[in-house]
């Protein structure tokens, strides 16, 4: 169960009418036998010390979960359940507890409030909930009902709740599943239960649709249904994306108030077939061959990728593939800036690398949502172990040098087309590696070791918590 902070006040209520809000409430009220001066707008609950001249204090009508009257011994007391914003865009809940003598003033504050609860259209009142239980380290049903479940009962969001049982269990559930009935998706486990969720959706809205998921130049379709996650996987990076971390408690009531963002993805072809979508990251080289090795290590959790990371940036040597690289790019003015990014021209080099890899989100700024209208492909040159150690540091802390170093090269764009120019025997050992690529953390095997890739910029719509998005303060 979820605990609040408290605050109790006992009120005396008055009606005032105010032109520049829809409605609004002035009252006297005690706190700790001190008078308070309380104010109430269309959009924000303000209560100040009469006798205070330092300021008030607020709850945003935006930030209010619940509002509820329930008798305390003789009196009638309405609480008021809200979430408030702690360090690092952490949310808490929290509780505001009014006692007044007058039941109707009490009864009409709790009225209004409801009302202007009601009449803001960004909050869900219907989820379905698919809860991914071995997601992680299988903590995701008790998390959901310990934490999340109570906070949308007390929101009064319905919900029907499905527990997987099965590989791709959510793509099958979100193959039929009536998305009218719902007005929004919960995804509790981590970055593969989404992934599996925005490929299950894609594909269903090119059926119905009539489109061809083969052909790369055709449309795609705007996942419409908002997402929420509650981070419960080995993997959490588009939680740390959509709400500045990896909190339960932050990501349920982010879902409740229901401000959202949308977010980027990439379509992946090889040999004109479709392989999948990705919302976090697609890599070649080095990163198929570092989530080849993590696979057979997901005992070890989350730290399977930083200890494979480790190994591979201190051996010896890497594996060197010459690509060919297709990109469509824009073309720079002559003082250096971006040009106009509504002609985009193709460019074409020949680069002997390590590694290749394009990420969904510009991950120099942490926990920021990725508005940015092109990607970039991020190739890893041959270098020393010092080199390369120093490169993974820079990577996993969001280091916005890290395309300065010498042996990265960028190439920023909304399409690339690879194709490995130095191949081995396919049923090798390096031959198999070649085949192999890194898409959301999970590796993948394509027909050939040729891709296209393609940037889809806004197509997936998450509930989120930053500042930006929000309107509060950054902390």
């Amino acid at each position: 169960m979820v605990k609040a902070d408290k605050v109790v006040i006992s009120v005396t209520m008055a009606t005032v009418e105010n032109e520049d809000s829809v409605t609004k409430y002035e009252c006297v009220c005690k706190i700790k036998k001190q008078n308070y001066n309380v104010i109430l707008t269309s959009t924000t609950l303000c209560y100040q010390a009469v006798d205070n001249k330092k300021g008030a204090s607020s709850i945003r009508i935006s930030d209010i979960i619940s509002v509820k009257l329930q008798k305390s011994g003789d009196k009638d007391v309405l609480r008021i359940c809200y979430a408030q914003q702690q360090k690092k865009l952490k949310l808490k809940k929290c509780v505001l507890e009014l006692t007044a003598d007058d039941f109707s003033c009490a009864e009409q504050l709790k009225y209004q409030l409801q009302q202007l609860i009601k009449e803001d259209a960004r909050r869900p009142g219907s989820l379905l909930v698919i809860v991914n239980p071995i997601s992680g380290r299988r903590k995701g049903p008790s998390i959901y009902t310990k934490i999340v479940a109570p906070l949308f009962e007390e929101a009064g969001i319905k919900t029907h709740v499905i527990v997987t049982e099965k590989a791709h269990h959510t793509e099958e559930i979100l193959s039929t599943y009536d998305l009218k009935s719902i007005n929004g998706l919960v995804l509790v486990g981590g970055d593969g239960t989404y992934h599996e969720a925005v490929n299950g959706l894609m594909r269903r809205l090119h059926r119905e649709q009539g489109l061809d998921i083969d052909d790369v130049d055709s449309t795609v379709p705007d996942i419409q249904i908002p997402m929420g996650l509650i981070p419960t996987g080995t993997g959490n990076g588009i939680a740390l994306q959509c709400y500045g971390g990896y909190d339960p408690l932050t990501a349920a009531l982010t879902i409740i108030i229901g401000f959202k963002a949308k977010y980027n993805m990439f379509s992946v072809h090889s040999d004109q077939r479709f392989i999948g979508y990705s919302i976090l990251l697609v890599g070649c080289a080095m990163w198929g061959d570092i989530i080849h090795v993590a696979e057979n290590r997901r005992s070890q959790g989350v730290l399977r990728y930083f200890t494979t990371m480790g190994q591979f940036g201190l051996s010896g040597r890497l594996r060197e593939c010459q690509y060919t690289v297709e990109y469509k790019t824009t073309e720079k003015n002559e003082d250096g800036t971006e040009g106009d990014k509504n002609k985009r021209i193709w460019k074409a080099c020949t680069e002997t690398v390590v590694g290749g890899c394009i990420f969904s989100a510009w991950f120099d700024v942490p926990g920021v949502p990725s508005f940015a209208d092109q990607g970039a492909l991020i190739l890893t040159k041959p270098c020393s172990r010092l080199s390369r150690v120093t490169f993974f540091f820079s990577l996993m802390t969001f280091d916005s040098n890290l395309l300065n170093r010498p042996e990265v090269i960028a190439l920023p764009g909304t399409e690339w087309k690879m194709c490995l120019n130095n191949r081995s025997e396919p049923t090798s050992e390096t031959g198999i590696l070649e085949h192999i690529i890194n898409i959301d953390g999970e590796p993948v095997t394509v027909p050939k070791p040729e891709y296209h890739i393609k940037f889809l910029p806004k197509k997936v719509t998450l509930f989120c918590n930053m500042s930006e998005v929000t309107g509060r303060p950054k902390t």
